[in-house]
């Protein structure tokens, strides 16, 4: 519902409605629509670290670790396009604790992309000039619009259109370098 119309134009009623209960037996699930978005988006987060667990794992070179993770992302954010577009558009409607945990999250989110640009700098796979902040930026605003352009119609082959969206990001951090495989 928060996907469909927006966290200010759902109501509680529309979601008990949705998921066949009534509006009251909802609050015996959630205590609030503010604590129902914060658990949407705290699943995703969730997820998120997840996938940095498992990059982390691999023990990959600081360039194939961007690229992998990049790929993984993305192929997140295709399988839950709704989720994804609520992480990145709805947040903002948070207040209190919820706010506070969800910017905590987003944090880490972009931390760990950032974390990854500047040792490629300190390694000198990226130019030693290479504003870290700028480029991180510019790589998760990227995959921040993923929702946007496939909102309905997810592209015919993900693992293909993961590849590109890396092959992109990995051009504006590691400029004249070929981008390496698995």
């Amino acid at each position: 519902m928060f996907s469909q119309k927006g966290y200010s134009a759902a109501s509680l009623q529309e979601i008990a409605d949705r998921v066949g209960i009534l509006k009251g037996s909802l609050y015996h699930y959630i205590d609030s629509k503010e604590s129902l978005l914060f658990r949407i988006l705290d699943g995703s987060h969730t997820s998120a670290m997840e996938i940095m667990k498992e990059v982390d794992a691999l023990s990959l070179p600081t360039e194939l670790k961007f690229v992998t993770y990049v790929e993984r992302v993305v192929l997140w954010y295709l399988q839950h396009l709704d989720r994804a577009g609520l992480y990145q558009n709805e947040w903002r409607y948070l207040e209190g604790d919820f706010a506070q945990e969800v910017r905590r999250h987003r944090r880490n989110f972009n931390g760990y992309m950032r974390s990854m640009v500047d040792a490629a700098v300190t390694e000198g796979l990226a130019p030693k000039d290479l504003d870290a902040e700028t480029a991180t930026s510019f790589v998760l605003s990227a995959i921040d619009s993923i929702p946007s352009w496939f909102r309905t119609n997810p592209p015919a082959d993900p693992l293909a259109f993961a590849t590109s969206i890396a092959k992109l990001a990995h051009a504006a951090v590691f400029s004249s370098r070929t981008m390496p495989t698995a």
